[in-house]
């Protein structure tokens, strides 16, 4: 269409279907939403094709640009699973931590179970949304089919990660031997290795894990040696979210030793770091 602004003017000024939105030197148009409503049926209805192609290219054209979020929306709609399983594992971690775990489970439930089962990163993130809102039965379950994909896909840091994050649900669960033992065991598989950061966090994320164990088995001392461990690491890491977390660890249990001016530092400190995340929905 040769005419297309003087044609999008036109039906601006007429109030027809359209309205203009604008971004410092950007403009552009939108269908009102109940005829982009109707227009998106009809088009489905008569050339479901031609929908489907035009998902595409949208998901194509936004992947490019870096929205790969709302490539991810198309993705989905076109039912190009490949792809969205590709862009969804790219931002699946910024995702997690940014504490959008409902977006993050909408995507991966959004895709057929067999695209879920091939890829163990995605089965170990939507246990990880299930561990954290409580629902530890089905993450327990999810963790070790993530364990065994790892395994079959001989991915030792995958491997490392499904032990660590099972601990979390086997401590939740109140089986701290159990949990102490996965976490020992993700140590061993992991020792040795250096100079990735996805090692070194594992590790950590071991560390904290044993020392919350530690500490709730009544070892005090040892629970706070492993948590000061987990935190020297993640400091070294500048991973903030577990920051956080570990020094609210340290704040529990320098509470359960009597120490209420070094937990009420560590609560503090917790607080600032999520605060500084932009997450402060990590303190309730």
């Amino acid at each position: 269409i040769s005419n297309s602004r003087e044609m999008l003017k036109l039906l601006e000024e007429r109030n027809l279907f359209v309205s203009r939105l604008e971004r410092e030197e950007e403009r552009w148009y939108r269908y009102h939403p109940l005829f982009r409503e109707f227009l998106l049926t009809k088009l489905q209805e008569e050339r479901a094709e031609r929908m489907r192609a035009l998902h595409l290219r949208a998901a194509a054209v936004l992947h490019e640009s870096g929205s790969v979020e709302q490539a991810i929306h198309h993705y989905l709609l076109a039912r190009d699973y490949d792809r969205s399983v590709e862009a969804i594992l790219a931002i699946a971690g910024d995702t997690y931590d940014a504490g959008r775990l409902g977006t993050l489970a909408r995507w991966i439930d959004a895709l057929p179970v067999d695209s879920v089962s091939a890829k163990p990163r995605l089965l170990w993130f939507r246990a990880k949304v299930h561990s954290e809102i409580g629902e530890l039965d089905q993450a327990a379950e999810l963790f070790e089919r993530a364990y065994q994909g790892f395994v079959h896909d001989c991915d030792v840091l995958g491997q490392a990660q499904s032990l660590v994050e099972r601990s979390a649900v086997l401590r939740f669960q109140g089986d701290l031997r159990k949990a102490v033992e996965a976490c020992e065991q993700a140590i061993a598989l992991v020792r040795g290795a250096s100079g990735k950061a996805d090692l070194e966090r594992v590790l950590a994320s071991a560390h904290r894990q044993i020392g919350n164990c530690q500490a709730q088995l009544g070892d005090i001392r040892q629970g706070e040696k492993e948590l000061r461990q987990a935190l020297r690491m993640y400091n070294s890491l500048r991973y903030l979210p577990s920051i956080g977390h570990v020094h609210n660890d340290l704040g529990v249990t320098l509470g359960l030793a009597g120490d209420l001016t070094g937990s009420e530092l560590h609560f503090r400190k917790a607080l600032e770091v999520w605060e500084g995340t932009g997450n402060i929905g990590l303190a309730a």
